[in-house]
């Protein structure tokens, strides 16, 4: 299916909460037709081809490539590990 409007391109900074530290970038799910592009650490891309280790600080660059589904990629993006029982009765 072909769409008129334009792909969204999206970076989100990887917190030290993320669940996506320590991960491989390949072994993130993506919302439907999203895309992982790569990430940004330092002043250096690295392509989602050579598999990088997230690690906090990172800046995930994926594309949704239907908009509507941009929101829902910015929020799986965003997604942080749970809270543990400690942690919450502090």
């Amino acid at each position: 299916m072909i769409h008129t409007e334009k792909p969204k391109v999206m970076s989100i900074r990887v917190c030290f909460k993320s669940c996506y530290c320590g991960i491989r970038l390949r072994d993130i799910v993506l919302p439907e037709e999203c895309q992982m592009l790569g990430l940004v650490r330092g002043n250096n891309v690295i392509f989602v081809s050579d598999n990088p280790e997230v690690k906090c600080d990172d800046v995930l660059l994926a594309v949704a490539i239907n908009p509507m589904y941009s929101p829902e990629l910015q929020l799986c993006l965003k997604k942080l590990k749970p809270l543990s029982v400690s942690q919450i009765s502090k």
